[in-house]
């Protein structure tokens, strides 16, 4: 354990267990994630593929209670409004 802790510390990478233990099963997959844990994802379109929708209108509140949540996607926050409709 002494070793990866020095391994991962040498590499600016987290040295707690947790991670120690993720990198002796998966060095390169753990590289990789923290080389590119602060780039934005990348992602392709399949040639054909529907465009996507514009965004809905701004709607009157319904009756029921909204619940608030924030979501972290790819380091982005966002934050939602969930709504029952009755």
């Amino acid at each position: 354990m002494d070793d990866l802790r020095k391994e991962l510390k040498a590499k600016n990478m987290p040295s707690d267990d947790e991670h120690c233990v993720i990198y002796a099963m998966f060095p390169q997959q753990l590289e990789t994630h923290f080389k590119n844990k602060d780039k934005p994802a990348k992602v392709s379109v399949p040639a054909g593929a529907p465009k996507a929708a514009a965004p809905a209108a701004a709607t009157p509140a319904s009756e029921g209670p909204v619940k608030r949540y924030a979501l972290n996607v790819n380091g982005k926050r966002i934050e939602v409004g969930v709504e029952e409709l009755v």
